[in-house]
């Protein structure tokens, strides 16, 4: 193990502890094939370019806390953060609730295709033709009154515009090099008809070989959204769930080097503060939060060894997570805390899905704490439970609550709820 050469950085464990969740960790572990899938299918688009080759689509899902977020920001700060090169891949990362107003987020695209061009036209088109991002919402000379007649299904008219101005560009110092189009939170994307949904498909459906990548980030129905958006074009999935052993633990100790921590003979106590979060990204955090609030003591001052209430540690860690899990639960799944209590034990016996279904059908009871979420049916109530990262299907068909102290949580909820 290395030793901590770094002095306590106290303003940044402040500042972590602060911030809690908002940000993405300090330190990134395991993932790294997701991020080598991306940037490979990237480059290949931009390779093939002249051919046609179109850009692909990923898909990172997993339930709430897998580190979703955590590899959009890896992604957009390991190709963001040096001068731009050309041909090396470009990243706009954007949230669902971004892709709403098409015309801002194809203008920040343009400027990553050829900011000099882009900011040109762009100018042009507010001095000469009087509106520019204040009426279209994008410039390029592009007026959207004519193109009003749309199908709902349709991408939207702006999008015409942007592709029109892509045709202009020389093929020698045009675009720079191939961008991927970042979107977390994806599962709330509903409809065709949506201004998400429409430009989604118009980043898509390219007829050109546009090297742009799209990657859809969100909860275990990812997948579903996508392919229903018709997202299917080179269309590959990565689940990410729990870190195994050693990533946990690179994690730990890596934050430690990270601040300056000095882990000292203590390395088996960061083993023990490890084991009980199951790998789950976000019940790490909440175990580094807790660390870090030991290591602040004056008399600790950073020194892992100086702690004398390792307990003390363990419980505040314990703790935050049982806040995060209540946090988490839906009004639909706190109302149904006995019902979703038994489809939580009979995932222990079986991860069929029609036994899933069974089991919430044979639990439906008159009472509240049995009884299914007002206005809902047995398969909408499941779909609840994916939607909500309770449970999550595998590829080969079979369900599971993908972190295990999660459904204890929920088995415990239920049982202690008042039976009416």
């Amino acid at each position: 193990m290395r030793l901590n050469m770094r002095e306590l950085d106290r303003v940044g464990i402040q500042n972590f502890i602060r911030d809690s969740d908002k940000h993405s960790p300090p330190v990134f572990v395991g993932r790294e094939n997701v991020l080598a899938d991306i940037t490979y299918t990237s480059n290949r688009a931009w390779e093939n370019r002249e051919m046609g080759y179109p850009g692909e689509t990923r898909v990172v899902q997993g339930a709430p806390g897998a580190g979703k977020t955590a590899i959009l920001a890896k992604l957009e700060k390991d190709l963001n953060s040096k001068k731009p090169q050309a041909g090396a891949p470009r990243v706009l990362r954007l949230n669902s609730d971004d892709l709403d107003a098409s015309g801002l987020v194809l203008e920040k695209l343009a400027k990553m295709v050829n900011k000099k061009e882009a900011a040109r036209v762009l100018a042009e088109s507010n001095n000469v033709r009087g509106f520019g991002t204040s009426v279209s919402g994008f410039g390029f000379g592009f007026d959207v009154q004519k193109e009003s007649s749309h199908s709902e299904a349709a991408p939207p008219p702006v999008m015409f515009a942007f592709d029109r101005w892509l045709e202009t560009l020389p093929k020698k110092g045009g675009m720079r090099g191939p961008i991927i189009v970042a979107v977390d939170e994806i599962q709330n994307v509903r409809g065709l008809s949506s201004p998400a949904a429409k430009l989604l498909r118009g980043l898509h459906d390219s007829k050109r070989g546009r090297p742009i990548t799209l990657v859809m980030a969100g909860l275990s129905d990812s997948e579903q959204v996508a392919r229903r958006l018709g997202m299917t074009r080179g269309i590959h999935v990565h689940r990410i769930g729990c870190l195994n052993g050693d990533e946990s633990m690179n994690l730990m100790t890596g934050f430690c080097e990270y601040f300056g921590i000095e882990i000292g003979n203590c390395l088996s106590r960061l083993e023990e503060l490890a084991e009980p979060t199951d790998g789950w990204p976000r019940h790490l955090h909440w175990a580094l939060v807790a660390l870090c609030k030991a290591v602040l003591v004056a008399e600790v001052d950073g020194k892992l060894d100086r702690i004398e209430n390792w307990a003390k540690v363990k419980s505040d860690s314990i703790e935050a997570r049982k806040r995060y899990y209540m946090s988490q639960q839906s009004n639909e799944m706190e109302g149904s805390a006995y019902l979703l209590s038994a489809v939580m034990k009979q995932l222990q016996e079986s991860d069929k899905l029609v036994d899933v279904k069974q089991s919430i059908e044979a639990n439906i009871g008159a009472t509240i704490p049995w009884s299914l979420p007002e206005g809902m049916n047995v398969h909408e109530f499941y779909d609840h439970l994916i939607h909500q990262g309770v449970i999550e299907k595998r590829d080969n068909g079979t369900i599971h609550c993908p972190i295990p102290s999660f459904r204890s949580f929920l088995i415990s909820n239920g049982e202690h709820k008042t039976i009416i």
